[in-house]
């Protein structure tokens, strides 16, 4: 029933477009600001599609998809070669293009978003970085470990030969070359290539770790856009988006030209040696070897990926945003650390592809509340106002406005605010209907009634802005002790590296499920950005009152000991579920451990429960009845306000509708509607001690919206009205 109120109400109403002024990040941070741009938000909160190139694009085929984004309320879009283009990439004809796109985004009043790759994943520039710097390929992605009873012949691949005497591996690659038929237990690491693929020009996927590779990528691709859009970056250019770029090699460890000296500079040690141990658990620190290899291997990403594009975006007033292969978490080979790889965009994002709701498995998309914590944890400790989402794709020919608006309003309520839909093609010609649909153009029967979700979204987002969201608990992330654990391909549930993800995916579903209001912490951030300020712990510009030790975190790293041990002396309180960690930096540390644990402050826990919950993690701004859990798919999110607090609740179930009530911080409310733009009082009743509580019904894929004021609000009329709203208008004729 509520699935066809939505959609009858979209096709009665038309809300009028967005402003055309220059863009700038606004700061909602009063009910009167939040009123008027919540009614017609500003273009930066708007939905921005990727504006896909591929065809033999031409300026008719800009002038169409860029006035069907003005029709539907976006707010931007992304420039996005992708399979099935003729024009040659950054050639004069694509720089023309550009250029037109950009003059027709300032008639339209719609930003253009800049895209780094010609296709996916970034970094080869569509096989241009490689055929400009041979090594960025030709050197090797990885090793592969040969065992060997007789030494073979060497070839130029065989990178480092071993030989195990006792327990030992004892480095014979200097003289390998003339033992060849001698007998004995030999380990021989070899080069291995990424196979070659059409998308990258023919060549492998670039190695990013190899010096220089990212910095060539860069002059590559960006000197054609500062030459024809930069006088308008961090304007109507506001950023660049950069898709899953990685470090996973096809097979083996990965590797790069100066991966051994560097590995020893870093930790004292000679990575040649104990190159087994990062393929089988022999001897007694293999944990340890692989921990400090993926630490490594995260700070390299840094240092020769993020780094430099950080660099270059301050430097050319840009946004950097995009995202990385998030959802295979805690799997290292993509990147070690995702939250780490966030805190260098100025917009951090994830993607959510498909349409099957799964909240109980580590590696889901729609569904998975990690993925999505884990980026807006972030994006509040750096202080980050936005967070992105790519999202649709792969949901199907099939998908509908009532799977749209499901899936988008979680999003959301989790802490999204600025949706990028997955994709605005000018060409669905033949292999093109392949490419991950649904879509977003007008060849969609419902395309004429897709912009009241555009607007629809646009003031979710906005309302998933303004002010600030402040959470005092932060859940800390095994991340690193999945480290200890990673075997390329070894990484199914029943290996420990799911006996660690798992655990931990079920913890953050039960705080979501029970209301719960919490951050997650990489350890790698900590180190980068955490102090102790008095019994809080901070990160950047977050502080926390308690920390939550999982179950499944068997290592800490220093750092985090060196934290952990001063606020739990300052007073600062910890939650420690199940064991002792026994791990620092992948080495055994159990008596260390256990004093840290055993000091006041550490409340021992054997699991997750009502009334663990109720006792050390509840927030007196908000509450929800102990049976929240069990009602449904109930989520939420509050945010603080200089007059009040905004508060979102949603129902992602399907099919059950919700009803419950919620005591709430604050003296009146409001209620806003999303569709219309307006906001009407919503009943409340006093609860005492400078509360209220509210009643809630949500209907399949339903929310509701609330600013709660501090003041009352007697006889509340709007002072914004919608003056200009008429019928939908038939669809024009297009070719």
């Amino acid at each position: 029933m509520k699935k066809i109120v939505i959609i009858a109400s979209l096709a009665i109403w038309c809300v009028m477009g967005s402003s055309c002024t220059e863009n700038q990040e606004n700061t909602v941070s009063t009910l009167g600001e939040f009123e008027k741009e919540f009614a017609d938000p500003s273009r930066e909160y708007r939905t921005a599609p990727f504006l896909v190139w591929n065809s033999d694009t031409k300026k008719s085929d800009i002038d169409q998809a860029m006035e069907e984004l003005k029709r539907i309320g976006a707010g931007g879009g992304f420039i996005h070669p992708r399979m099935g283009m003729i024009t040659e990439y950054l050639s004069d004809d694509w720089w023309d293009l550009c250029e037109y796109t950009l003059e027709r985004g300032k008639e339209l009043g719609i930003d253009v978003w800049l895209y780094d790759e010609n296709g996916f994943p970034s970094g080869p520039a569509g096989g241009l970085t490689q055929e400009a710097m041979p090594e960025s390929y030709n050197q090797g992605h990885s090793l592969g470990m040969i065992r060997a009873d007789t030494l073979p012949e060497m070839n130029k691949d065989y990178t480092v030969v071993l030989q195990k005497e006792g327990t030992q591996y004892v480095d014979i690659t200097e003289q390998a070359a003339g033992m060849a038929g001698q007998t004995g237990e030999f380990y021989i690491f070899e080069k291995l290539y990424m196979k070659p693929s059409a998308r990258w020009g023919g060549f492998p996927y670039i190695n990013m770790l190899m010096p220089g590779v990212t910095e060539k990528f860069i002059e590559i691709t960006m000197p054609g856009y500062e030459k024809h859009m930069g006088k308008d970056f961090g304007g109507w250019v506001p950023g660049i988006f950069t898709d899953e770029p990685h470090i996973r090699p096809d097979v083996g460890a990965t590797w790069f030209t100066d991966i051994f000296e560097r590995f020893e500079e870093r930790w004292g040690y000679d990575l040649k040696t104990q190159l087994p141990k990062l393929f089988d658990e022999v001897g007694d620190d293999w944990r340890k070897i692989r921990h400090n290899y993926r630490k490594f291997l995260l700070e390299i990403k840094e240092e020769r990926w993020a780094k430099p594009w950080r660099e270059y975006t301050d430097s050319h007033n840009l946004k950097w945003t995009g995202h990385y292969w998030e959802h295979s978490w805690p799997n290292p080979h993509v990147s070690p650390d995702y939250m780490m790889m966030y805190t260098y965009h100025h917009v951090p994002g994830i993607d959510i592809l498909f349409n099957q709701y799964d909240e109980k498995r580590y590696q889901a998309q729609f569904g998975n509340v990690r993925s999505v914590r884990e980026v807006q944890s972030v994006s509040d400790q750096m202080g980050y106002p936005r967070t992105l989402c790519e999202i649709y794709a792969g949901a199907g020919w099939e998908f509908d406005f009532f799977g749209m608006k499901r899936q988008g309003d979680w999003i959301n309520v989790l802490g999204i605010n600025l949706l990028v839909q997955h994709y605005t093609p000018v060409s669905l010609k033949g292999v093109r209907k392949l490419d991950y649909p649904e879509v977003f153009s007008y060849q969609l029967p419902w395309w004429p009634w897709y912009k009241y979700l555009g607007e629809y979204h646009a003031r979710l987002s906005m309302a998933m802005a303004a002010g600030e969201h402040k959470n005092d608990i932060l859940l800390l992330q095994p991340t690193t002790s999945a480290w200890m654990y990673y075997i390329r391909g070894e990484n199914k549930v029943g290996h420990r590296i799911g006996e660690i993800a798992q655990p931990f995916q079920e913890m953050v579903t039960a705080l979501e499920a029970n209301q719960v209001e919490y951050d997650i912490a990489s350890e790698a951030v900590m180190a980068a950005y955490g102090s102790v300020i008095g019994d809080q712990f901070r990160i950047n510009q977050r502080y926390y009152k308690t920390v939550i030790v999982p179950s499944t975190m068997e290592n800490i790293n220093r750092s985090t000991y060196d934290f952990l041990q001063t606020y739990l002396s300052n007073g600062g309180k910890v939650l420690l579920f199940g064991n002792i960690p026994s791990y620092l930096e992948g080495a055994e540390a159990k008596a260390e451990l256990e004093a840290l644990f055993s000091a006041k402050g550490v409340v021992r826990l054997p699991e997750l429960t009502i009334d663990v919950m109720n006792q050390h993690l509840r927030n007196d701004q908000i509450r929800f009845a102990d049976d929240v859990a069990q009602k449904g798919r109930l989520y939420h999110q509050r945010r603080e306000m200089k007059d009040g607090q905004v508060v979102m609740l949603n129902n992602v179930h399907e099919t059950e509708t919700i009803s419950g009530e919620v005591i709430l911080a604050g003296t009146d409310a409001l209620r806003f509607d999303a569709m219309t733009g307006q906001a009407t009082a919503y009943p409340s009743t006093p609860a005492g001690d400078g509360k209220i509580r509210v009643n809630y019904e949500l209907y399949p894929a339903d929310h509701l919206l609330l600013y709660v004021t501090n003041r009352k609000v007697d006889a509340y009329t709007p002072t914004v009205f919608y003056t200009d709203l008429q019928p939908v208008p038939p669809p024009r004729k297009l070719p």
